[in-house]
């Protein structure tokens, strides 16, 4: 398992992604998997960066780790802010016009579209999102 843990700040957001696109690409990862992992965490990474510390400052740790399978990569976004399970928004109306939708969502969605399983875990005071990848496009 490799790790990184830095303050959440949108200032580390490029040092977050990149950690994850050498985890995706080691894993065997073809480019455009990799973009997608990389969509997933900025919009996750941003979230926390955005909303997880009111005023305090808090930090964010990913770690990689392999599978049940080979072919699948997991990532684990844990921040210790407040609790907050994103996956539970409900999906962003995407029929509407652009003038008719409420503003946000579309973060979650990509998350959910990108990942093959996302899961929020709160526990110890520790906001946990679990997301897998496989290797294989979706």
């Amino acid at each position: 398992m490799k790790s990184i843990r830095l303050p959440a700040e949108i200032d580390n957001l490029r040092t977050f992604v990149s950690f994850v696109s050498d985890c995706a690409r080691k894993h065997g990862f073809g480019r455009e998997r990799v973009s997608d992992v990389e969509l997933a965490v900025e919009e996750a990474v941003t979230n926390v960066c955005l909303y997880a510390y009111d005023r305090e400052r808090g930090e964010v740790e990913i770690s990689c780790l392999q599978g049940g399978d080979s072919r699948s990569l997991v990532i684990e976004i844990r921040d210790w802010g407040k609790a907050f399970d994103a996956l539970s928004a409900p999906l962003p109306d995407l029929t509407s016009g652009l003038e008719d939708r409420d503003i946000g969502g579309l973060g979650v969605f990509l998350i959910r579209k990108m990942a093959d399983e996302a899961n929020y875990f709160r526990q110890a005071g520790q906001n946990l999102l679990r997301l897998i990848f496989s290797s294989s496009c979706r």
